[in-house]
């Protein structure tokens, strides 16, 4: 009996459901980069690198320095991606204002602004990047440990998925608490249009926080902070169920090897976590206008998230518009993706001496 069992399921019921959730890329900081370490490691003969055995801060830095060099490679995209989104809410005259082709958008940075006005308000991006990492990686395990105050092998199927889901929907709601004062500052430093030899909206990050403050109170920091605690909800239930799926259909057991390379580079977490962000991608378009709303410089044009909703549908075309820029969205991710395995690998900890 019990070697017909392990015939059934040759993997550890941890694999099966721990496992999966955290290569899904929720839980796991660079899950695709480790993998491939890993893998290099097993051929080597080296086996996994034990937790114990890491530098913890050593592991911080590498990962902190390769995050900020991967935001600022996709802040250019980033930046043409939120004004596409948000460039109705722009208080200019009508022929200031930005059109919807990605092209003119593009010329009208590099004439108006200058090439290096691409990066505006990405060391805000930075900025809640890392602090959003730093508290997900010292909050989770104790978040976990209330929803799972037992070993992880006692929790099986349904049981460890709504315990899972449920400490990264506490950790989300916790992080953006705190780190959405940033996202908000970096839309609005984004889509300020200011040219050149004008005074700009806003200089700096502190800034953007300080007169948004002034100007709204702290709930103005606030604005849109609803569809950001959804978002993140859902992202959460869905990863799980998205990830088994689509892992079905991207195994290379054929030994393809185009296939397993692209296991290897991006896989089934990078392809789950593309879904389920095309599909909460509205949700982000309204969040960014929400964020905009009665803010120096921008119009006001919705009264809540409901009245946000309904009225986009209206006045800006319907469905299509609620997916103005995601072609640069996902170009942006691809990139991205590649460029923090390429990162990762070259800033490797062992090449520093940080294992």
């Amino acid at each position: 009996m019990a070697s017909a069992k392990a015939a059934v399921n040759p993997i550890e019921e941890r694999d099966t459901w721990e496992e999966r959730y955290a290569q899904s890329g929720f839980f796991n900081i660079s899950s695709m980069a480790k993998k491939r370490i890993d893998d290099k490691r097993r051929r080597k003969g080296l086996g996994e690198i034990k937790p114990r055995d890491k530098n913890v801060y050593g592991q911080l830095i590498i990962y902190g320095t390769t995050l900020s060099l991967v935001k600022t490679l996709g802040a250019p995209l980033e930046r043409m991606r939120i004004i596409l989104q948000t460039r109705h809410m722009q208080n200019v005259k009508a022929n200031e204002r930005p059109t919807g082709t990605t092209a003119d958008i593009y010329n009208k940075i590099i004439k108006e602004q200058g090439a290096s006005q691409f990066w505006r308000g990405n060391n805000a991006n930075i900025y809640k990047t890392l602090m959003q990492t730093l508290m997900r990686i010292f909050m989770y395990d104790k978040i976990k440990a209330s929803f799972m105050p037992y070993d992880a092998h006692k929790y099986k199927g349904f049981d460890y998925f709504w315990r899972a889901a449920g400490a990264y929907s506490i950790l989300t709601g916790l992080t953006t608490l705190f780190i959405y004062p940033l996202d908000l500052a970096h839309t609005r430093i984004a889509c300020d249009i200011t040219q050149k030899n004008q005074q700009r909206l806003f200089t700096t990050t502190f800034d953007a926080f300080n007169r948004t403050h002034l100007d709204e109170g702290r709930a103005g920091l606030y604005k849109g902070y609803q569809l950001a605690i959804l978002s993140s909800v859902l992202r959460a239930s869905l990863s799980l169920p998205v990830y088994d799926t689509l892992r079905k259909y991207t195994q290379g057991s054929d030994g393809n090897g185009f296939i397993e390379n692209f296991n290897q580079r991006i896989g089934a977490s990078f392809l789950s976590s593309m879904l389920i962000s095309l599909l909460l991608y509205p949700i982000d378009t309204v969040k960014r206008c929400l964020q905009l709303n009665g803010g120096r410089g921008q119009l006001v044009q919705y009264r809540g998230t409901l009245d946000g909703f309904t009225k986009f549908y209206s006045q800006q075309g319907g469905i299509p518009a609620f997916y103005r820029g995601v072609h640069l969205f996902f170009i942006k991710e691809l990139i991205c993706a590649f460029a923090q395995v390429s990162i990762y690998e070259a800033l490797s900890p062992q090449n520093f001496g940080l294992q």
